[in-house]
Protein backbone atom coordinates (compact mmCIF):
# COMPACT_ATOMS: atom_id res chain seq x y z
CA UNK A 1 0.00 0.00 0.00
CA UNK A 2 2.76 2.49 0.98
CA UNK A 3 4.70 1.66 -2.18
CA UNK A 4 1.61 2.32 -4.29
CA UNK A 5 1.00 5.67 -2.61
CA UNK A 6 4.65 6.60 -3.09
CA UNK A 7 4.50 5.63 -6.77
CA UNK A 8 1.62 8.04 -7.18
CA UNK A 9 3.53 10.78 -5.29
CA UNK A 10 0.85 10.86 -2.60
CA UNK A 11 3.49 10.26 0.04
CA UNK A 12 7.24 10.86 0.17
CA UNK A 13 9.93 8.47 1.38
CA UNK A 14 12.85 9.81 3.40
CA UNK A 15 15.81 7.69 4.46
CA UNK A 16 18.32 8.66 7.11
CA UNK A 17 21.05 6.50 8.72
CA UNK A 18 19.31 3.27 7.76
CA UNK A 19 15.87 4.43 8.89
CA UNK A 20 12.88 5.08 6.62
CA UNK A 21 10.15 7.60 7.24
CA UNK A 22 7.04 8.31 5.18
CA UNK A 23 5.81 11.88 4.93
CA UNK A 24 2.79 13.42 3.33
CA UNK A 25 2.71 16.43 1.06
CA UNK A 26 1.60 19.46 3.06
CA UNK A 27 -1.41 20.07 0.82
CA UNK A 28 -2.61 16.50 1.39
CA UNK A 29 -1.95 16.80 5.11
CA UNK A 30 -4.06 19.95 5.29
CA UNK A 31 -6.81 18.35 3.22
CA UNK A 32 -6.87 15.27 5.46
CA UNK A 33 -6.93 17.36 8.63
CA UNK A 34 -9.84 19.42 7.29
CA UNK A 35 -11.78 16.25 6.39
CA UNK A 36 -11.24 14.90 9.90
CA UNK A 37 -12.52 18.15 11.43
CA UNK A 38 -15.58 18.17 9.16
CA UNK A 39 -16.40 14.53 9.84
CA UNK A 40 -16.32 14.65 13.63
CA UNK A 41 -15.00 17.01 16.28
CA UNK A 42 -14.59 14.03 18.60
CA UNK A 43 -12.76 12.10 15.91
CA UNK A 44 -10.33 14.96 15.37
CA UNK A 45 -9.72 15.26 19.12
CA UNK A 46 -9.06 11.52 19.37
CA UNK A 47 -6.67 11.62 16.42
CA UNK A 48 -4.78 14.58 17.87
CA UNK A 49 -4.57 12.93 21.28
CA UNK A 50 -3.24 9.73 19.72
CA UNK A 51 -0.63 11.74 17.80
CA UNK A 52 0.43 13.53 20.98
CA UNK A 53 0.74 10.22 22.86
CA UNK A 54 2.82 8.71 20.06
CA UNK A 55 5.19 11.69 20.02
CA UNK A 56 5.43 11.60 23.83
CA UNK A 57 6.38 7.90 23.72
CA UNK A 58 8.96 8.64 21.03
CA UNK A 59 10.33 11.56 23.09
CA UNK A 60 10.60 9.35 26.16
CA UNK A 61 12.57 6.73 24.23
CA UNK A 62 14.77 9.40 22.64
CA UNK A 63 15.47 10.88 26.06
CA UNK A 64 16.46 7.48 27.41
CA UNK A 65 18.87 6.91 24.54
CA UNK A 66 20.41 10.35 24.99
CA UNK A 67 21.06 9.57 28.67
CA UNK A 68 23.69 7.05 27.64
CA UNK A 69 24.67 8.08 24.09
CA UNK A 70 25.22 11.71 23.08
CA UNK A 71 26.76 11.34 19.64
CA UNK A 72 26.14 13.66 16.73
CA UNK A 73 24.53 10.79 14.82
CA UNK A 74 21.95 10.10 17.52
CA UNK A 75 21.16 13.77 18.04
CA UNK A 76 20.62 14.21 14.30
CA UNK A 77 18.34 11.16 14.24
CA UNK A 78 16.26 12.74 16.99
CA UNK A 79 16.29 16.04 15.13
CA UNK A 80 15.04 14.28 11.99
CA UNK A 81 11.71 13.69 13.73
CA UNK A 82 11.37 17.30 14.89
CA UNK A 83 8.54 18.14 12.42
CA UNK A 84 6.30 15.79 14.42
CA UNK A 85 7.34 17.47 17.66
CA UNK A 86 6.67 20.88 16.14
CA UNK A 87 3.19 19.80 14.98
CA UNK A 88 2.20 18.45 18.40
CA UNK A 89 3.55 21.43 20.37
CA UNK A 90 1.97 23.95 18.02
CA UNK A 91 -1.42 22.26 18.27
CA UNK A 92 -1.44 21.41 21.98
CA UNK A 93 -0.12 24.79 23.13
CA UNK A 94 -2.75 26.44 20.92
CA UNK A 95 -6.34 27.33 21.69
CA UNK A 96 -8.27 24.29 22.82
CA UNK A 97 -5.15 22.13 23.00
CA UNK A 98 -3.85 19.98 25.83
CA UNK A 99 -0.98 22.04 27.21
CA UNK A 100 -0.05 19.34 29.73
CA UNK A 101 0.63 16.94 26.86
CA UNK A 102 2.85 19.57 25.24
CA UNK A 103 4.72 20.25 28.51
CA UNK A 104 5.46 16.52 28.79
CA UNK A 105 7.05 16.45 25.33
CA UNK A 106 9.20 19.53 26.06
CA UNK A 107 10.37 18.02 29.36
CA UNK A 108 11.11 14.58 27.91
CA UNK A 109 13.42 16.10 25.28
CA UNK A 110 15.61 17.73 27.94
CA UNK A 111 18.91 16.35 26.63
CA UNK A 112 18.02 17.05 23.00
CA UNK A 113 17.54 20.75 23.75
CA UNK A 114 21.07 20.94 25.19
CA UNK A 115 22.50 20.28 21.75
CA UNK A 116 21.31 23.76 20.66
CA UNK A 117 20.32 22.63 17.16
CA UNK A 118 17.01 24.51 17.31
CA UNK A 119 17.59 27.20 19.89
CA UNK A 120 14.90 29.55 18.55
CA UNK A 121 12.36 26.72 18.72
CA UNK A 122 13.52 25.83 22.21
CA UNK A 123 13.12 29.37 23.51
CA UNK A 124 9.61 29.55 22.03
CA UNK A 125 8.35 26.19 23.29
CA UNK A 126 10.09 26.41 26.66
CA UNK A 127 8.56 29.83 27.34
CA UNK A 128 5.10 28.49 26.47
CA UNK A 129 5.66 25.45 28.70
CA UNK A 130 6.78 27.60 31.63
CA UNK A 131 3.70 29.81 31.27
CA UNK A 132 1.33 26.84 30.94
CA UNK A 133 2.74 24.83 33.88
CA UNK A 134 0.57 24.78 37.02
CA UNK A 135 0.90 23.16 40.46
CA UNK A 136 -1.01 20.24 38.93
CA UNK A 137 1.75 19.67 36.35
CA UNK A 138 3.74 16.55 37.34
CA UNK A 139 6.72 17.52 39.57
CA UNK A 140 9.31 15.88 37.30
CA UNK A 141 8.09 17.93 34.36
CA UNK A 142 8.14 21.20 36.31
CA UNK A 143 11.64 20.42 37.56
CA UNK A 144 12.80 19.44 34.06
CA UNK A 145 11.71 22.81 32.68
CA UNK A 146 13.98 24.51 35.23
CA UNK A 147 16.91 22.26 34.29
CA UNK A 148 16.35 22.92 30.57
CA UNK A 149 16.25 26.67 31.12
CA UNK A 150 19.43 26.68 33.21
CA UNK A 151 21.23 24.15 31.04
CA UNK A 152 20.67 26.10 27.84
CA UNK A 153 21.31 29.55 29.25
CA UNK A 154 24.75 30.93 28.49
CA UNK A 155 24.63 33.70 31.08
CA UNK A 156 23.52 32.69 34.63
CA UNK A 157 20.62 34.64 36.13
CA UNK A 158 20.51 35.54 39.85
CA UNK A 159 17.19 33.77 40.46
CA UNK A 160 18.42 30.46 39.07
CA UNK A 161 19.90 29.15 42.31
CA UNK A 162 16.58 29.19 44.18
CA UNK A 163 14.82 27.67 41.17
CA UNK A 164 17.36 24.85 40.98
CA UNK A 165 17.03 24.09 44.68
CA UNK A 166 13.25 23.80 44.25
CA UNK A 167 13.79 21.58 41.18
CA UNK A 168 16.08 19.28 43.18
CA UNK A 169 13.36 18.94 45.81
CA UNK A 170 10.74 18.12 43.17
CA UNK A 171 12.97 15.43 41.66
CA UNK A 172 13.60 13.92 45.08
CA UNK A 173 9.90 13.90 45.94
CA UNK A 174 9.20 12.12 42.66
CA UNK A 175 11.92 9.53 43.31
CA UNK A 176 14.03 10.62 40.31
CA UNK A 177 17.56 10.30 41.70
CA UNK A 178 19.25 11.09 38.38
CA UNK A 179 17.20 14.27 38.04
CA UNK A 180 18.02 15.31 41.60
CA UNK A 181 21.73 14.61 41.04
CA UNK A 182 21.70 16.64 37.83
CA UNK A 183 20.06 19.53 39.69
CA UNK A 184 22.66 19.26 42.46
CA UNK A 185 25.45 19.62 39.90
CA UNK A 186 23.83 22.75 38.47
CA UNK A 187 23.37 24.13 42.00
CA UNK A 188 27.05 23.69 42.79
CA UNK A 189 28.10 25.41 39.56
CA UNK A 190 25.70 28.34 39.98
CA UNK A 191 26.59 28.70 43.66
CA UNK A 192 30.24 28.96 42.70
CA UNK A 193 29.49 31.96 40.48
CA UNK A 194 27.04 33.67 42.82
CA UNK A 195 28.59 33.06 46.23
CA UNK A 196 32.27 32.54 45.49
CA UNK A 197 34.45 29.49 44.99
CA UNK A 198 35.29 26.95 47.69
CA UNK A 199 35.85 23.24 48.02
CA UNK A 200 32.21 22.50 48.89
CA UNK A 201 31.40 23.01 45.20
CA UNK A 202 33.81 20.17 44.34
CA UNK A 203 32.27 17.93 46.99
CA UNK A 204 28.73 18.60 45.73
CA UNK A 205 29.65 17.91 42.11
CA UNK A 206 31.58 14.78 43.04
CA UNK A 207 28.58 13.39 44.94
CA UNK A 208 26.25 14.20 42.03
CA UNK A 209 28.57 12.41 39.57
CA UNK A 210 28.46 9.22 41.65
CA UNK A 211 24.65 9.34 41.80
CA UNK A 212 24.37 9.81 38.03
CA UNK A 213 26.76 6.93 37.41
CA UNK A 214 24.70 4.69 39.68
CA UNK A 215 21.53 5.74 37.88
CA UNK A 216 23.07 4.86 34.49
CA UNK A 217 22.88 8.45 33.22
CA UNK A 218 26.23 8.44 31.45
CA UNK A 219 25.58 11.64 29.50
CA UNK A 220 24.73 13.46 32.71
CA UNK A 221 27.87 12.02 34.30
CA UNK A 222 30.05 13.38 31.49
CA UNK A 223 28.34 16.77 31.75
CA UNK A 224 29.11 16.99 35.47
CA UNK A 225 32.64 15.69 34.95
CA UNK A 226 33.11 18.78 32.79
CA UNK A 227 31.67 20.92 35.61
CA UNK A 228 34.10 19.20 38.01
CA UNK A 229 37.00 20.16 35.72
CA UNK A 230 35.72 23.74 35.40
CA UNK A 231 35.29 24.23 39.15
CA UNK A 232 38.74 22.76 39.81
CA UNK A 233 40.27 25.19 37.31
CA UNK A 234 38.30 28.10 38.78
CA UNK A 235 39.74 27.29 42.20
CA UNK A 236 43.21 27.77 40.68
CA UNK A 237 44.19 24.10 40.68
CA UNK A 238 45.26 24.13 37.03
CA UNK A 239 47.47 21.04 37.03
CA UNK A 240 44.77 18.97 38.73
CA UNK A 241 42.19 20.34 36.28
CA UNK A 242 44.40 19.41 33.31
CA UNK A 243 44.71 15.84 34.59
CA UNK A 244 40.93 15.60 35.05
CA UNK A 245 40.36 17.01 31.55
CA UNK A 246 42.68 14.37 30.09
CA UNK A 247 40.81 11.44 31.64
CA UNK A 248 37.36 12.90 31.00
CA UNK A 249 38.24 13.71 27.37
CA UNK A 250 39.22 10.07 26.89
CA UNK A 251 35.78 9.02 28.17
CA UNK A 252 34.07 11.44 25.76
CA UNK A 253 36.13 10.22 22.80
CA UNK A 254 35.33 6.60 23.65
CA UNK A 255 31.63 7.47 23.79
CA UNK A 256 31.71 9.56 20.57
CA UNK A 257 30.54 12.55 22.63
CA UNK A 258 31.96 15.54 20.72
CA UNK A 259 29.50 17.86 22.47
CA UNK A 260 31.10 17.53 25.91
CA UNK A 261 34.57 16.93 24.43
CA UNK A 262 34.48 20.40 22.87
CA UNK A 263 33.73 21.91 26.27
CA UNK A 264 36.65 20.10 27.83
CA UNK A 265 39.06 21.13 25.06
CA UNK A 266 38.04 24.76 25.36
CA UNK A 267 38.64 24.56 29.11
CA UNK A 268 42.08 23.08 28.38
CA UNK A 269 42.73 26.02 26.06
CA UNK A 270 41.83 28.37 28.93
CA UNK A 271 44.39 26.62 31.13
CA UNK A 272 47.03 26.94 28.40
CA UNK A 273 46.23 30.65 28.20
CA UNK A 274 46.68 30.90 31.96
CA UNK A 275 50.12 29.34 31.46
CA UNK A 276 50.81 31.80 28.62
CA UNK A 277 51.01 29.02 26.03
CA UNK A 278 49.01 31.13 23.60
CA UNK A 279 50.16 29.47 20.37
CA UNK A 280 49.11 26.04 21.63
CA UNK A 281 45.84 27.47 22.91
CA UNK A 282 45.16 29.09 19.52
CA UNK A 283 45.66 25.81 17.65
CA UNK A 284 43.35 24.02 20.07
CA UNK A 285 40.51 26.55 19.90
CA UNK A 286 40.68 26.64 16.11
CA UNK A 287 40.11 22.87 16.14
CA UNK A 288 37.20 23.30 18.60
CA UNK A 289 35.71 25.95 16.30
CA UNK A 290 35.88 23.54 13.34
CA UNK A 291 34.31 20.62 15.22
CA UNK A 292 31.63 22.83 16.79
CA UNK A 293 30.69 24.18 13.37
CA UNK A 294 30.26 20.68 11.94
CA UNK A 295 28.40 19.29 14.97
CA UNK A 296 26.66 21.89 14.90
CA UNK A 297 27.18 23.51 18.31
CA UNK A 298 26.66 27.26 17.81
CA UNK A 299 27.21 28.32 21.43
CA UNK A 300 30.63 26.70 21.65
CA UNK A 301 31.51 27.71 18.11
CA UNK A 302 31.06 31.29 19.30
CA UNK A 303 33.10 30.64 22.44
CA UNK A 304 35.90 29.13 20.37
CA UNK A 305 35.87 32.13 18.03
CA UNK A 306 36.14 34.50 20.99
CA UNK A 307 39.11 32.50 22.30
CA UNK A 308 40.72 32.81 18.86
CA UNK A 309 40.34 36.60 19.07
CA UNK A 310 41.78 36.65 22.60
CA UNK A 311 44.78 34.53 21.67
CA UNK A 312 45.53 36.67 18.62
CA UNK A 313 45.53 39.67 20.98
CA UNK A 314 47.98 38.00 23.36
CA UNK A 315 50.15 36.87 20.44
CA UNK A 316 50.53 40.49 19.33
CA UNK A 317 48.20 40.60 16.32
CA UNK A 318 45.62 43.22 17.34
CA UNK A 319 44.35 43.87 13.81
CA UNK A 320 43.38 40.23 13.22
CA UNK A 321 42.10 39.98 16.79
CA UNK A 322 39.81 42.97 16.24
CA UNK A 323 38.47 41.49 13.00
CA UNK A 324 37.76 38.15 14.66
CA UNK A 325 36.10 39.81 17.68
CA UNK A 326 33.89 41.90 15.38
CA UNK A 327 32.86 38.68 13.58
CA UNK A 328 31.96 37.19 16.97
CA UNK A 329 29.76 40.17 17.81
CA UNK A 330 27.88 39.79 14.52
CA UNK A 331 27.53 36.04 15.10
CA UNK A 332 26.15 36.63 18.61
CA UNK A 333 23.70 39.27 17.44
CA UNK A 334 22.34 36.94 14.74
CA UNK A 335 22.04 33.94 17.06
CA UNK A 336 18.50 33.51 18.39
CA UNK A 337 19.29 32.61 21.94
CA UNK A 338 21.11 33.45 25.15
CA UNK A 339 24.81 33.77 24.30
CA UNK A 340 27.57 35.81 25.89
CA UNK A 341 28.19 38.67 23.46
CA UNK A 342 30.02 40.55 26.22
CA UNK A 343 33.11 38.35 25.93
CA UNK A 344 33.37 39.24 22.25
CA UNK A 345 33.08 42.95 23.03
CA UNK A 346 35.77 42.73 25.72
CA UNK A 347 38.09 40.95 23.27
CA UNK A 348 37.43 43.68 20.69
CA UNK A 349 38.07 46.44 23.23
CA UNK A 350 41.49 45.08 24.18
CA UNK A 351 42.48 44.89 20.52
CA UNK A 352 41.31 48.46 19.97
CA UNK A 353 43.45 49.57 22.91
CA UNK A 354 46.45 47.85 21.31
CA UNK A 355 45.66 49.74 18.08
CA UNK A 356 45.45 53.09 19.92
CA UNK A 357 41.74 53.54 19.16
CA UNK A 358 40.90 54.64 22.71
CA UNK A 359 37.70 56.59 22.06
CA UNK A 360 36.25 53.67 20.11
CA UNK A 361 37.23 51.25 22.87
CA UNK A 362 35.59 53.43 25.51
CA UNK A 363 32.39 53.77 23.46
CA UNK A 364 32.06 49.98 23.34
CA UNK A 365 32.71 49.67 27.07
CA UNK A 366 30.28 52.47 27.91
CA UNK A 367 27.52 50.71 25.99
CA UNK A 368 28.38 47.35 27.52
CA UNK A 369 28.48 48.70 31.07
CA UNK A 370 25.23 50.64 30.61
CA UNK A 371 23.43 47.56 29.37
CA UNK A 372 24.72 45.36 32.18
CA UNK A 373 23.80 47.91 34.86
CA UNK A 374 20.28 48.27 33.47
CA UNK A 375 19.73 44.51 33.27
CA UNK A 376 21.67 43.25 36.32
CA UNK A 377 21.85 46.23 38.67
CA UNK A 378 24.66 46.71 41.18
CA UNK A 379 25.46 43.03 41.78
CA UNK A 380 28.90 42.08 43.09
CA UNK A 381 31.01 39.88 40.84
CA UNK A 382 29.55 41.05 37.55
CA UNK A 383 31.79 44.04 36.79
CA UNK A 384 35.40 42.92 37.24
CA UNK A 385 36.09 42.53 33.51
CA UNK A 386 34.34 45.83 32.76
CA UNK A 387 36.36 47.84 35.29
CA UNK A 388 39.63 46.19 34.27
CA UNK A 389 39.07 46.88 30.56
CA UNK A 390 38.11 50.51 31.21
CA UNK A 391 41.14 50.94 33.46
CA UNK A 392 43.45 49.49 30.78
CA UNK A 393 42.00 51.89 28.21
CA UNK A 394 42.23 54.87 30.56
CA UNK A 395 45.87 54.16 31.37
CA UNK A 396 46.79 53.61 27.71
CA UNK A 397 45.05 56.89 26.82
CA UNK A 398 46.99 58.82 29.47
CA UNK A 399 44.13 59.14 31.99
CA UNK A 400 46.19 57.84 34.90
CA UNK A 401 44.00 59.09 37.76
CA UNK A 402 40.88 57.51 36.30
CA UNK A 403 42.78 54.29 35.64
CA UNK A 404 43.91 54.11 39.28
CA UNK A 405 40.33 54.61 40.51
CA UNK A 406 39.01 51.89 38.18
CA UNK A 407 41.73 49.41 39.15
CA UNK A 408 40.73 50.01 42.77
CA UNK A 409 37.06 49.45 41.94
CA UNK A 410 37.95 46.22 40.12
CA UNK A 411 39.97 44.91 43.08
CA UNK A 412 37.07 45.75 45.39
CA UNK A 413 34.69 43.73 43.19
CA UNK A 414 37.10 40.80 43.36
CA UNK A 415 37.17 40.90 47.16
CA UNK A 416 33.41 41.32 47.60
CA UNK A 417 32.57 38.46 45.23
CA UNK A 418 35.39 36.15 46.46
CA UNK A 419 36.54 35.59 42.91
CA UNK A 420 39.91 35.44 41.22
CA UNK A 421 41.29 37.20 38.20
CA UNK A 422 42.72 35.01 35.52
CA UNK A 423 46.52 34.97 35.64
CA UNK A 424 46.73 36.36 32.15
CA UNK A 425 44.65 39.37 33.22
CA UNK A 426 46.90 40.10 36.22
CA UNK A 427 49.93 40.00 33.93
CA UNK A 428 48.12 42.11 31.33
CA UNK A 429 47.17 44.72 33.95
CA UNK A 430 50.67 45.06 35.44
CA UNK A 431 52.30 47.30 32.77
CA UNK A 432 49.26 49.59 32.64
CA UNK A 433 49.29 49.94 36.43
CA UNK A 434 53.01 50.76 36.18
CA UNK A 435 52.31 53.34 33.46
CA UNK A 436 49.64 55.04 35.57
CA UNK A 437 51.96 55.12 38.60
CA UNK A 438 54.79 56.61 36.54
CA UNK A 439 52.49 59.33 35.26
CA UNK A 440 50.86 60.16 38.60
CA UNK A 441 53.53 59.23 41.09
CA UNK A 442 53.15 56.45 43.63
CA UNK A 443 51.40 58.49 46.34
CA UNK A 444 48.83 60.07 44.02
CA UNK A 445 48.15 56.70 42.39
CA UNK A 446 47.54 55.07 45.77
CA UNK A 447 45.11 57.84 46.78
CA UNK A 448 43.07 57.40 43.62
CA UNK A 449 43.26 53.62 43.89
CA UNK A 450 42.04 53.75 47.51
CA UNK A 451 39.14 56.00 46.49
CA UNK A 452 38.06 53.49 43.86
CA UNK A 453 38.41 50.59 46.25
CA UNK A 454 36.37 52.34 48.94
CA UNK A 455 33.55 53.26 46.56
CA UNK A 456 30.33 51.31 46.55
CA UNK A 457 29.70 49.27 43.45
CA UNK A 458 27.04 51.70 42.28
CA UNK A 459 29.38 54.67 42.81
CA UNK A 460 32.11 52.91 40.82
CA UNK A 461 29.69 52.16 37.98
CA UNK A 462 28.54 55.78 37.85
CA UNK A 463 32.15 56.94 37.77
CA UNK A 464 32.96 54.55 34.92
CA UNK A 465 29.97 55.83 32.95
CA UNK A 466 30.82 59.51 33.32
CA UNK A 467 34.61 60.02 33.57
CA UNK A 468 35.53 60.00 29.85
Amino acid sequence: MLAQLAAKSLIQIERHDGETRYTMLETLRQYGAERVRQASADGAAQLHAAHARAVARWAEHAGQFLQTTFTRELIMRVDWNFPNVHAVLGREFGSGGNSEAAIAVVALLQRYWYASLRNADLQHWLTLAEKAATPATPPIERASLVIIRCGTREIPHPEELDQLIRAETLFEQAGDDAGAANARGFIAYRRMWQQGMDSTCIDDVGGAIKRLRQAGDLTGERALLFVHCAVTAALGNLNEASALIKTTSAQCRAAGDDFHLNRLLLLQAHIQMENHAFARALALVQEVERVAHSFPDPVYELRARIFVAENLHYLGDPAQSALKAAECMTYAQNYQGDVNEEAAILALVKSLIDLGRFDEAHAHMHGLLTQRFHTKGATDGLYLGHFDAMALNASAAGRAAEAAYLFGAADSDVERSKRRRFRRNDIENAPMIRRAKDRLGEAAYERQYAAGKAATLEQAIQFALTFW
